[in-house]
């Protein structure tokens, strides 16, 4: 069970720690405090999957339903900073840590565009990326990246990406390291709210 979660450089969070996590945490507030950012921040770690660029993929087409580009991620940094890199760090009930920290790699395609230069026809077929890593009690178990490029703002198809992901790095066996501790379940108080009336 979690018991503490710091967050650093991720959304509204520049570095904040929350202890006395319990086995069932109620998360209030008022709009725009940052509630959801906690949740997101969570599920990185703890969502479906033990892949965190699955996670993060999950967040952006079945929570927020918008595709991730190289302009929507830099919301994903604190005050738009993609220069430091996300960390989110759980402590467990058994002393377990898991670090997850996620940099952002500029392509060159996307070094050439801030720099207000025309990119070449190679340059823009380079993806910039997401690079994840995960270390469990400070062992690096888990190192991969997701490509994320320009695309038309539009509403992702169901199960149809709308940019390419790369989980080339991940090795299922990876999964025994990442175990044992419990996993979590993350339900927004709507969904809740709304199934408890549904009874």
């Amino acid at each position: 069970m979690i018991q503490s979660v710091r967050i650093k450089n991720f959304k509204t969070f520049k570095d904040t720690q929350i202890d006395g996590f319990t086995k069932l945490n109620i998360i209030t507030g008022g709009n725009n405090v940052g509630k959801s950012n906690l949740l997101e921040a969570l599920y990185c770690l703890v969502g479906k999957s033990m892949h965190p660029c699955a996670n993060l993929t999950e967040i952006y087409d079945n929570i927020r339903k918008e595709p991730l580009t190289t302009e929507s991620k830099n919301l994903m940094f604190y005050g738009l900073d993609t220069e430091k890199e996300i960390q989110i760090v759980t402590t467990l009930d058994n002393n377990q840590t898991l670090d997850l920290q996620i940099k952002f790699i500029a392509s060159e395609n996307q070094k050439v565009i801030e720099s207000q230069i025309i990119p070449t026809a190679e340059q823009t077929q380079m993806p910039s990326q997401l690079n994840f890593t995960l270390k469990k009690n400070n062992e690096e178990i888990y190192n991969d990246h997701l490509n994320i490029a320009k695309v038309p703002n539009f509403p992702p198809i169901p199960n149809q990406s709308g940019y390419n992901r790369q989980f080339k790095n991940f090795d299922p066996n990876q999964l025994q390291k990442l175990l044992p501790f419990e996993s979590a379940t993350i339900i927004p108080s709507d969904v809740a709210y709304r199934q408890a009336h549904m009874i």
